[in-house]
């Protein structure tokens, strides 16, 4: 797996952002440290996701990783050793066999009491893939330390992010049908797998991404996913960033020749006309894009989410993760490239000189 992922150049951070699988547990799979996984059903589900996600044969890591469980396994020399000769006889066995089924119909009847004393329901689940959810009461503070976490929170409960240089905490204030979020910035709803941003800091930069993953209306409880790694993805785009018309001398051009990359050609016509973009993102993205030079907006958008956008001379694009954005630019498909990738486009109009035409093009920004 790890081979696997190097050779696409992708890194554990970027892994745990596309998976939704925690960090930690991407490092554990590669170094085979299975001791840190809560049990057999999660690892399994992770390393399928992960082996589907790298390209790999799924069941092959499967099996692999239980063949290796069986080879661990101690041989029973003691009970080889001794043979039949010590085995108990069936009368024994039958009266261990009763005992056992009295005291587990026993145990299950205490503990089905019990779980309906304190109110703990079906509402008290976890979602598939968070091992590390877990109920609070309201009131509690979490600590907000990884770069990516899903667990179940409480109504009422506050969330201390950890950022750079200080801690900055938001509130669960209510949940419902939806999840109401209270940060230094105000109050932000979210419905069920959606996403929303957060400004922590109030600099104008989103510090936090929280998905919806799981709800629990009666119990008072949600899934959330949080995920700092925003920050780092503004912090790319910005640094791509530039403005229009004579200040884009890096537009389709690069003096690094690895990072070339190469000019696409949408259309052409005899004058430049106004055209239009159609995205269908396949998964989560944050979306960023200043058309003509003054309409400037950035959106954060989730699998089957659609945009549309009319243009009238060139816009430019920034997208965190362009292997979720499937365009259409004046009805012709594009590709901005693989899952992961930050992507910087500029589409604009150019006259060819030899013809005095016209073509629309599909330029990198460096």
């Amino acid at each position: 797996m790890k081979t696997a992922r190097e050779e696409k150049g992708y890194s554990p951070d970027q892994v745990a952002r596309d998976t939704n699988i925690a960090r930690r547990f991407i490092v554990a799979m590669e170094e085979e440290d299975f001791a840190v996984f809560p049990g057999d059903t999660y690892l399994l589900g992770f390393l399928r996701n992960y082996a589907d996600y790298l390209g790999l044969d799924a069941e092959r890591i499967v099996n692999l990783y239980r063949n290796m469980k069986i080879q661990e396994q101690p041989i029973p020399m003691e009970e080889l050793l001794q043979g039949k000769k010590n085995r108990p006889g069936k009368g024994m066995i039958l009266l261990v066999a009763a005992v056992l089924v009295i005291l587990g119909a026993g145990g299950y009847g205490i503990y089905t009491l019990l779980s309906r004393s304190s109110g703990q329901a079906a509402g008290e689940k976890v979602s598939e893939g968070d091992p590390q959810a877990l109920s609070e009461g309201a009131g509690s503070r979490y600590e907000m330390r990884e770069e990516i976490i899903a667990r179940r929170f409480t109504e009422g409960q506050e969330v201390a992010v950890y950022l750079t240089e200080e801690t900055v905490p938001f509130t669960i204030e209510s949940i419902s049908d939806r999840v109401v979020l209270r940060s230094p910035a105000g109050q932000v709803e979210v419905g069920l797998g959606r996403t929303v941003a957060l400004d922590l800091t109030l600099d104008g930069r989103d510090d936090l991404a929280v998905e919806l993953q799981d709800i629990d209306s009666k119990g008072r409880t949600a899934v959330l996913r949080l995920d700092r790694g925003v920050g780092a993805v503004d912090t790319a785009v910005e640094e791509e960033e530039m403005s229009t018309g004579d200040a884009t001398p890096f537009a389709g051009s690069t003096s690094v020749e690895d990072r070339q990359q190469e000019t696409l050609i949408i259309t052409e016509a005899e004058r430049p006309e106004p055209f239009r973009l159609d995205v269908l993102f396949r998964g989560y993205s944050l979306f960023r894009y200043l058309k003509d030079g003054e309409l400037r907006e950035q959106k954060y958008f989730n699998k089957d989410d659609t945009f549309r956008l009319d243009v009238t001379r060139e816009v430019m694009l920034w997208i965190s993760n362009a292997g979720s954005f499937q365009a259409r630019i004046a009805g012709q498909e594009v590709d901005l490239g693989g899952p992961g990738v930050v992507a910087a486009k500029l589409v604009r109009w150019e006259e060819k000189e030899d013809t005095g035409r016209y073509q629309l093009k599909l330029l990198p920004l460096y």
